[in-house]
């Protein structure tokens, strides 16, 4: 397909299919199970470990993730923050998770 045919007006990704549930599917757990009775069952011995880092240059075209371009110092300092935090009480919980692949993005 080339740019001037139909349907790809607005670019070739108008088409592209987000996978992760929308925001408004999550729900406030009551009451919070701990991260440890959580992770109970699962296996912990060929994990993926996905860190979202939402700080671009630019947005590429087919990225349907949050992402924010030019996002003030300090924002991104406090994100980074709360990314350790979260990663420190997981690897808290889980007791020796091992990573069988692991991404940023």
């Amino acid at each position: 397909m080339t740019a001037g045919q139909p349907g790809l007006e607005a670019g070739p990704y108008q088409g592209y299919v987000y996978a992760y549930p929308h925001k408004t599917a999550y729900r406030p757990l009551v009451p919070r199970p701990p991260l440890r009775q959580v992770w109970a069952r699962e296996p912990l011995g060929s994990l993926f470990l996905y860190l979202h880092i939402p700080f671009c240059e630019m947005r590429c075209g087919f990225c349907n993730l949050f992402t924010r371009t030019g996002a003030p110092e300090e924002l991104v300092a406090a994100y980074l923050d709360a990314l350790e935090r979260q990663a420190r009480a997981v690897r808290d919980a889980l007791d020796g998770p091992e990573f069988a692949l692991a991404a940023v993005g």
